[in-house]
């Protein structure tokens, strides 16, 4: 789709919207389940800083939308939802349950108070190793290590894995993490104290003491992998530990049996009926992934759909996700 196109459509959601078309599709639809995907909430003042994700929301417009969900009293914890989609009772939505991926500690800083002013539940997925190390996600490094980059603040010379990874913004996902993690963690050690220290700050993790103020509020909590590997690129050992170490270190953590799981990146190429296989003899309930579309009871519960919701997202562009 080119920028006319991206131009044309955006202007055809906002006419739907306001006519109310969407909303009354979105109301028709009683057997669909759609599942919001988050990852990070951000001050509105970061919105347009160079590191910041495009998978980001601000606070201001996280607030819009829960405020919007809130009225339309269809906010379904996921594991409820999940129970009914795969006993076959699921009809009498439409519903929305609300994600969130990673474990950011803004996801409790931020986004907890303005979910719990609304009366909102949410699943929150747990990256437990990099949780444990108090560590920064290799991709947020890469983000923020190449604002610094083009800004000229790094001043120094990159070994040629460093070098693609801040000049090729794909290179990370196609390849394992082992490839590039000690060449990555080393060029961080050096150069951590030249970039901006508000992007550290705003892409910390949250602590298991954090994530336990999730679980006491009401909330469900997941695992997301140990090192946000993207699973399909891994061998099956590691694909294995990944999956089995983080629901087993979320179980420990939270002393919560029942623990869903979330893919890394999650599109249909980044996992597959190995890990699905894993996550059965876990008896793990669901999974999500991050194909965008709703589910029914048709869905497969350890391959479920979401809407990814970023820093473009508005109200309407949130209705026409909804209206799929």
């Amino acid at each position: 789709m080119n920028v006319i196109e991206k131009i044309a459509a955006k202007a055809v959601s906002r006419v739907s919207v306001m006519a109310g078309w969407t909303q009354s599709r979105f109301a028709e639809r009683t057997e669909l389940a759609h599942i919001l995907c988050y990852h990070t909430i951000i001050p509105d003042e970061s919105a347009r800083a160079g590191w910041s994700a495009p998978h980001a929301v601000t606070v201001s417009a996280f607030e819009q939308q829960m405020s919007m969900l809130a009225e339309l009293r269809c906010v379904r914890r996921l594991d409820r939802v999940a129970d009914q989609l795969a006993n076959g009772l699921f009809n009498d939505g439409p519903s929305v349950s609300i994600t969130f991926d990673d474990g950011l500690a803004d996801n409790v800083m931020l986004a907890l108070p303005i979910l719990q002013r609304y009366g909102l539940a949410a699943t929150f997925f747990l990256t437990t190793g990099i949780m444990d190390r108090g560590d920064l996600f290799p991709n947020d490094k890469i983000r923020i290590l190449r604002d610094a980059h083009q800004r000229g603040r790094l001043k120094m010379s990159l070994h040629p894995v460093c070098e693609r990874l801040l000049t090729q913004p794909g290179y990370y996902k196609a390849t394992s993490l082992n490839e590039y993690r000690e060449q990555l963690d080393e060029l961080w050690a050096a150069a951590h104290v030249r970039v901006d220290p508000s992007a550290i700050e705003a892409c910390r993790v949250m602590r298991w003491d954090e994530a336990r103020l999730l679980r006491d509020a009401g909330m469900e909590v997941g695992a997301h992998t140990v090192n946000h590997v993207i699973l399909s690129r891994e061998s099956n050992d590691v694909r294995q530990f990944e999956i089995v170490e983080s629901i087993r270190r979320v179980r420990a953590e939270m002393r919560r049996d029942r623990v869903p799981f979330a893919y890394p990146n999650g599109q249909p190429t980044d996992f597959g009926e190995f890990d699905m296989g894993v996550l059965a003899d876990m008896k793990i309930p669901y999974a999500v992934t991050t194909d965008a579309g709703p589910n029914h009871s048709e869905s497969n519960p350890l391959a479920l759909r979401r809407h990814c919701i970023g820093i473009h997202h508005d109200i309407s562009s949130l209705w026409t996700a909804l209206a799929e």
